[in-house]
């Protein structure tokens, strides 16, 4: 028979688990702090209420999304394991997901003074930036708009900090270098095995570039796939020109059906074609990180940031091997540890107090360590 006090007894240990568990999700014992916060601010223009998302405890960054048009939390499993020390404070920038407004609202320069507005409504005197993607060309924007308002920034699969007339020779042919490597790259046979599974044998190609017969193929086998499998094909097209490790695309985050292609349009049409931000990251009163992949689309074998940083050693340039755009999926160890140490103070990687390979000293560590490689007079960590 059932002894009634024992099942009363069993189920006040449960409802006290289930209790425990419930509390830790958001609290950290020790310090009884919050380790999630959700909340709005409404911007300056009075047009827009920007959704901001809070993680973890200790010193806070503010984390600026890619896009133009995406939104935040494909960035949160970037920073898995490191919300015990820094408070990482997402936000979806004005048009995005959960911060829905007209596209007329949307400009880059709003983008950048909604950075500000959140600054202000977080009381900080200055703020910690990381960057990924377009938000690595927001944050230079905001060194530039705001002087002294930043201390450490962090920029993640970063844009080349020129475009435009302000590229000279030698970065131009970089680019196109880079540019070549990069179509070279979408159309691996990785890509194409990956595709073919699903029977779409040719999908890695652009149109002009298949065959009748892929053609052919291609329209006989969409009407079979189900919803699902065309969801995946879509996050496989997504996931081939952003990670090295196209296998790895189940880890992505389904995108595409959170992307407001109306905001990024709206932004995209007032970004400037010609800028320069490379005196605002040589000036800067605090260390600038950059942490880029060597096969990342936005500077595909990072050729031109080495050459960058080789002429006026100007940030810590950490350059990952096999590693895309989204670096923490195809090197989620070796993308923690760096990101850590960084935004932990540590001043390894290029500039910054190391000494130049003119006086050999680099390129010693060079030689003897695996994870180090020097591009000219540059220190380059690989992780």
């Amino acid at each position: 028979m059932n002894n009634p006090r024992k099942d009363q007894v069993a189920m006040r240990h449960f409802l006290f688990i289930i209790v425990l568990i419930s509390a830790t999700s958001l609290i950290i014992p020790q310090t009884g702090m919050r380790t999630h916060d959700d909340w709005y601010f409404t911007t300056d223009d009075r047009t827009t209420k920007i959704y901001v998302r809070e993680i973890g405890i200790g010193e806070p960054f503010i984390v600026i999304h890619g896009g133009f048009g995406a939104e935040h939390s494909y960035l949160i499993e970037a920073v898995r394991g490191l919300r015990s020390k820094h408070r990482f404070i997402f936000y979806d920038q004005r048009g995005s997901l959960r911060s829905p407004t007209a596209p007329e609202n949307i400009s880059v320069d709003k983008h950048v003074a909604d950075i500000e507005s959140l600054r202000r409504a977080l009381g900080l005197e200055q703020i910690n930036l990381l960057g990924h993607s377009m938000g690595t060309l927001l944050a230079m924007k905001y060194m530039r708009t705001y002087p002294g308002r930043t201390k450490k920034v962090v920029l993640v699969g970063a844009l080349y900090p020129r475009a435009g007339r302000f590229l000279n020779d030698t970065e131009r042919e970089l680019k196109s270098t880079s540019d070549k490597q990069f179509v070279e790259f979408t159309k691996r046979p990785e890509v194409a095995a990956e595709f073919e599974k699903l029977g779409m044998k040719g999908a890695e190609k652009p149109p002009a570039e298949r065959s009748a017969e892929e053609n052919k193929s291609m329209a006989a086998a969409w009407p079979k796939l189900t919803q699902k499998q065309k969801a995946h094909l879509d996050r496989i097209s997504s996931a081939a020109p952003n990670i090295f490790y196209i296998e790895r695309w189940p880890r992505m985050a389904a995108t595409r059906p959170n992307f407001k292609q109306d905001a990024g349009s709206a932004a995209f049409k007032t970004l400037e074609t010609d800028y320069d931000f490379v005196a605002e990251l040589r000036t800067h009163s605090y260390p600038v990180t950059v942490i880029i992949g060597d096969h990342d689309l936005s500077d595909f074998g990072a050729h031109r940031w080495s050459w960058l940083n080789d002429e006026l050693n100007l940030v810590r340039l950490n350059v990952i091997k096999r590693a895309g755009h989204n670096i923490w999926i195809d090197q989620p160890r070796s993308f923690r540890s760096v990101l850590s140490r960084v935004l932990m103070g540590d001043t390894r990687g290029s500039g910054f107090g190391f000494p130049r390979a003119s006086n050999c000293s680099c390129r010693r560590i060079c030689e003897t360590r695996p994870y180090v490689s020097c591009f000219g007079n540059s220190w380059v960590n690989y992780r």
